[in-house]
């Protein structure tokens, strides 16, 4: 009987199907570990996240025709999804944020939702923020001057700055009507380090403010300009004088010299208040311990108040004359001394010629005398006889 059974066509089916669901399930398990794993393995993948910043913000409208106001400068997104994914997203770039076509809300203040372009359908996304209060108006736009701050306190002593020169001396601006008739200033600040004393050149953005003095939110072209402040110094020549100083030797005198071929004039740099009240440089020269004629090179002061003088030192000759033992006048030893024998002679006749020609002036001035008592007398008796007449 048994092996009756055995031997059916229909029992060698049934065992075949069995052995069939048993293949089945096993190889469905197994695919289902094999899931499970991987599952296991990318689950970090599926929960990652990554914020990015600094994003900047695409207006779709007419900018010809409209100006927007109220569009962040940048937003920030938290994207999440796939590491694959977000790993080619944020390696590619490959997507933007951006405004609804804002052409036909038309003139007018809205509160609109941001929103990306180009961003892969398997990653979610928040915007932050998220939606932004705009105001859209007709686009002017009008040219204006640029002017140009500098504080000159950052110029050294004596020196002074010119007109300003710019490369591009107006510009255009362009932005909302009720916008650009806020504007009070258009223009570049200018600084400069402590004791600037040579020109100035900046290349510098152009600032557009209102009369509380905020920014405005209007479009510059260009938006910087160039800018060139030349540098002078107010200066004058003054003359120079030498004075002695330090301790002379004793028995020595001295007597001082600008060198031949140095300047006898210093140009000194100040304010012209300085320069009015100055008549001279005196430049001190020491004399200490100098026994013998030289050129030395002395520093020229800068005076009181001013910022420089040029030449910043010369040469000046120092004469030295030794003074003879127990005389004030000074012992010339270039010149010849004569001696105590050829002296005496020449005395000698000096005194004889001086005596004759006292002797001879003594006899003519007697003579005179004489010639005038008798004269006299003669004129006392005639006045005498006329007053007896």
């Amino acid at each position: 009987m048994m092996e009756k059974i055995m031997n059916s066509p229909w029992f060698l089916r049934i065992v075949a199907l069995g052995f069939a669901a048993l293949l089945f399930t096993y190889v469905n398990n197994e695919n289902s570990k094999q899931i499970n794993a991987n599952n296991r393995s990318g689950g970090a993948t599926v929960n990652s996240t990554e914020m990015i910043t600094d994003l900047p913000v695409l207006v779709d409208i007419d900018q010809e025709k409209y100006f927007v106001t109220g569009i962040p400068d940048s937003v920030s997104i938290l994207l999440e999804g796939s590491t694959a994914i977000l790993l080619n997203t944020l390696t590619t770039k490959s997507f933007d944020i951006v405004t609804p076509d804002l052409n036909e809300l038309g003139e007018g203040t809205y509160t609109i939702e941001l929103l990306p372009s180009g961003l892969s359908d398997d990653l979610s996304y928040t915007i932050y923020p998220a939606e932004v209060k705009i105001t859209i108006q007709e686009r002017v736009s009008e040219n204006y001057d640029v002017s140009v701050l500098f504080n000159e306190d950052s110029l050294a002593r004596g020196y002074e700055a010119g007109e300003p020169i710019v490369d591009s001396e107006t510009v255009l601006i362009e932005g909302a009507a009720d916008t650009l008739g806020r504007i009070a200033n258009v223009q570049v600040n200018v600084s400069a380090e402590e004791n600037t004393n040579s020109d100035i050149t900046q290349t510098l953005p152009v600032i557009v403010t209102d009369a509380a003095g905020n920014q405005l939110d209007v479009e510059v072209t260009p938006s910087e300009v160039s800018v060139t402040i030349p540098v002078t110094s107010n200066s004058r020549d003054v003359p120079m004088s030498l004075q002695q100083s330090g301790t002379p030797e004793s028995g020595y005198t001295y007597e001082l010299a600008i060198a031949e071929g140095e300047d006898t004039t210093a140009n000194v740099v100040a304010e012209e208040a300085v320069l009015d009240a100055l008549e001279e440089i005196q430049v001190p020269v020491d004399v200490t311990g100098v026994t013998e004629s030289s050129t030395v090179e002395v520093t020229v002061p800068v005076p009181n108040g001013a910022a420089s003088v040029l030449p910043e030192t010369i040469e000046v000759d120092i004469i030295v004359t030794e003074e003879e033992a127990g005389n004030s006048q000074p012992n010339r030893t270039d010149e010849p001394q004569p001696s105590e024998s050829s002296s005496a002679p020449e005395s000698s006749e000096e005194e004889s010629s001086q005596e004759s020609e006292e002797r001879e002036s003594s006899e003519s001035s007697s003579s005179i005398s004489e010639s005038s008592s008798e004269s006299n007398s003669e004129s006392t008796e005639e006045n005498n006889d006329d007053n007896n007449e």
